[in-house]
């Protein structure tokens, strides 16, 4: 009697239970290259805080990488420049060099001539446009290769940890179209990674260049040459073209009356004598000054211009590292973005 009722009072108990209804937590279907993978919303959670952690880690350690190519390149490259140096030096305190600064000088008092000769005949002289600009370019590709296969990498290597960490996730894909069109879109996370780097290195290549910062081998020239020559002393730079005009007019007069004088002998044919013995006194006399200015400048104008070059060279590394930054900035946010419009549908199961 006691089994009996006991059994009783268990059916009773077991009628009157409210049926709870149960259903499975949301789950959202991710695809990385053939295999798919169900997880729920916080499998999804980790992977979206992993995915923005790995890519900004990339672009740092992406940056760490074209600081140590851009310095090593552009070192390559100003020392070409500094080998044509002494070659500019030579033209400098060279006859040629004189009357070319003194002419050009008159001719710009004149508006005969445009100003600055000396800035361009230095950006011809020490950033040949053909040179000059082919060192960048090359410099720019290889910054660009760098970059690009850095972004590989760092894809790559998403990859290898997304697969192993959703690998106990994993299921077998769905059969047929029926089953196609009944499930909802899947998360197709290859394709998703592989045209965000695609974009991101797309916005690197556009923006982050040296051509860009050295704007052209005539701009070197001109900011090179007005750096050494505010550095350079008044005697060593010779900046002041006028001051240069009046001492050789001086001379001139002086030059001629002393032509006369020897000349005075030669009869009619002295005032072409004097002219004659009055020229080569000048030129033999400026070549004289010459070698005396450069004895004593030539050091200081050379240590003058490696400084200028020192400099340019900083604000170009300190251009384009700034251009990298200034885009990782605006693809980190928009990266930021695109993985939580991804995700976000995902972490509800879609």
């Amino acid at each position: 009697m006691l089994w009996l009722v006991a059994t009783a009072a268990l059916f009773a108990l077991a009628a009157n239970q409210p049926q709870r209804a149960w259903s499975p937590p949301p789950q959202a279907e991710v695809v990385l290259g053939d295999a798919h993978y169900r997880l729920d919303a916080a499998q999804v959670e980790w992977l979206q805080a992993f995915s923005r952690l790995h890519f900004s880690e990339g672009r740092e350690a992406a940056r760490a990488l074209l600081e140590a190519e851009l310095g090593s390149g552009l070192d390559a490259v100003f020392a070409g420049v500094r080998e044509r140096l002494p070659e500019f030096a030579d033209w400098y305190y060279s006859l040629g060099g004189e009357y070319s600064r003194l002419g050009m000088a008159a001719l710009a008092q004149l508006n005969l001539a445009e100003g600055e000769f000396i800035a361009r005949k230095a950006a011809t002289m020490l950033f040949p446009a053909e040179d000059w600009e082919a060192a960048l370019a090359g410099l720019d590709a290889h910054m660009l290769a760098t970059l690009q296969g850095h972004q590989q990498r760092v894809r790559a290597g998403w990859l290898a940890e997304v697969g192993e960490r959703l690998a106990p996730y994993r299921v077998p894909a769905p059969l047929g179209a029926a089953s196609d069109a009944a499930r909802a879109e899947p998360l197709r996370l290859d394709g998703f990674i592989a045209q965000w780097v695609a974009e991101e290195g797309e916005a690197f290549r556009g923006r982050v260049q040296l051509s860009a910062a050295a704007g052209g081998s005539a701009a070197a020239g001109t900011v090179l040459w007005r750096r050494a020559a505010a550095r350079a002393t008044a005697a060593s730079g010779r900046v002041v073209a006028a001051r240069g005009a009046s001492r050789t007019a001086g001379r001139m007069g002086a030059y001629a009356t002393g032509g006369l004088a020897a000349c005075a002998a030669t009869g009619p044919a002295a005032a072409g004598c004097a002219l004659l013995a009055g020229a080569v006194a000048w030129v033999a006399t400026d070549w004289a000054l010459l070698r005396i200015e450069e004895a004593r400048s030539r050091d200081e104008l050379l240590a003058a211009l490696d400084a200028g070059l020192a400099q340019l060279q900083a604000q170009m590394f300190d251009e384009v590292l700034a251009a990298y930054d200034a885009v990782a900035f605006e693809q980190e946010a928009l990266a930021g973005g695109a993985i939580e419009r991804e995700f976000r549908p995902a972490q509800a199961g879609r």
